[in-house]
């Protein structure tokens, strides 16, 4: 059975910023030290893109598949047509093979709000509910069950948590919550308080910080000290902040609240060739000062592409994509590859500086850490100056 174990929390009210370690226990011999950054199976997609031996270590894999209204992917057709059914369940079956040697992996089926909508002007909403978990035990066989964010009453999201629970009390129900409001943040804290021996994981749907702060400090006030993993999923990759342009909102997000953290996945429309100048399209990943820069500044720093191919083996075929990347311009094949070098090259180096990063947690630490990083440095220690962060 998974345990989740507080190990220590680092925080400061005069610099606004929060930190913690936990060790999620997956069996006796393999354990995992948070705050850790999860991979997607759109990361995982991008990987495959690339024709290159490119070996990825992770701790934890999401497989996210966004059900929408329209024609990709589309809800009703999810509940209605076997067909549809079936597709969506082998695709995530096909992802769940790719992550097997994680050590955990969790699928989650989420509707847009558009499809919430629509679930609930149909009266779909307990039938989604009952197939998406259907999926993920009977078909699938996860050892961790989450259950969407479908806009439930508080009381009805936690009864259904507990209902599912204790009929699989090998399994571990992850219930998933919106930030939107911070009065139902709030209520769905206090009604869980019952069950947190229970439960080991509360799924959190992203949204910028600024615009929902109060749902933030709901949940670290009520979770900082407690054995409950947070997983905040969705996360947008980076953000102009007045101070800090082009910041890695993973890494911005570890220390406001967040033990494993996953990147956006988008809803998912093939193939994309660039309107604009791709140097400006494809994005790298700076592990130094936590930003997220556009090519055409990248480019700019002597030895960019060694630094940028040493991460991913100095594959002979990433090199050679790098340094030609002018011809993604007009090639949607290429663009895709150059592309997907961008996500795996972030998600590699984003990954180890997680862990880099806790070990200063571990020694309450963190403001050294902040205080390293330029970046964090003016969001968290200038806070007071500024007043929107996002």
């Amino acid at each position: 059975m998974i345990k989740v174990k507080l190990k220590n929390y680092d925080t400061s009210e005069k610099y606004q910023y929060h930190a913690r370690t936990l060790e999620i226990r997956v069996s006796s011999s393999t354990s995992i030290t948070t705050p850790i950054r999860g991979i997607t199976s759109t990361e995982m997609s991008a990987k495959a893109t690339i024709p290159a031996e490119i070996p990825i270590d992770a701790e934890i894999g999401e497989i996210m598949i966004k059900l929408t209204t329209g024609k990709r992917r589309n809800i009703g057709s999810f509940l209605r047509k076997n067909s549809a059914y079936k597709s969506i369940s082998r695709s995530l079956l096909y992802q769940k093979l790719i992550m097997q040697y994680f050590p955990l992996t969790f699928a989650l089926l989420q509707p847009t709000n558009t499809a919430i909508s629509f679930l609930h002007e149909h009266n779909y909403v307990d039938k989604f509910i009952r197939m998406s978990l259907a999926l993920q035990i009977e078909d699938l066989g996860m050892d961790i069950i989450t259950i969407p964010w479908v806009a439930y009453p508080p009381e009805k999201l936690v009864k259904v948590y507990w209902s599912y629970q204790k009929s699989y009390p090998n399994k571990i129900v992850v219930p998933f919550i919106s930030l939107k409001d911070s009065h139902y943040v709030e209520k769905f804290l206090k009604t869980t308080a019952p069950y947190l021996d229970q439960l080991r994981f509360i799924g959190v749907l992203y949204k910028p910080v600024a615009d929902v702060r109060p749902s933030y400090d709901h949940l670290w006030s009520t979770l900082y000290d407690k054995d409950v993993a947070i997983i905040l999923a969705d996360v947008k990759r980076d953000q102009d902040v007045s101070l800090v342009p082009n910041l890695s909102v993973p890494h911005y997000t570890e220390f406001v609240v967040g033990d494993v953290i996953t990147r956006e996945v988008p809803h998912g429309a093939g193939s994309y060739r660039p309107p604009h100048p791709v140097d400006t399209r494809i994005k790298f990943f700076n592990r130094e000062d936590l930003t997220v820069n556009p090519l055409l500044r990248v480019k700019q720093e002597h030895g960019w592409i060694e630094r940028i191919s040493e991460t991913l083996g100095r594959e002979e075929f990433v090199v050679k994509a790098l340094e030609h990347y002018q011809e993604a311009q007009e090639n949607t094949e290429k663009f895709n590859i150059l592309n997907a070098i961008s996500k795996v090259h972030e998600f590699k180096e984003s990954r180890e500086e997680f862990i880099r990063s806790q070990e200063y947690i571990k020694q309450t630490d963190t403001i050294d850490y902040i205080k390293e990083k330029g970046t964090l440095k003016k969001v968290f220690l200038e806070m007071s100056k500024q007043k929107t962060l996002f």
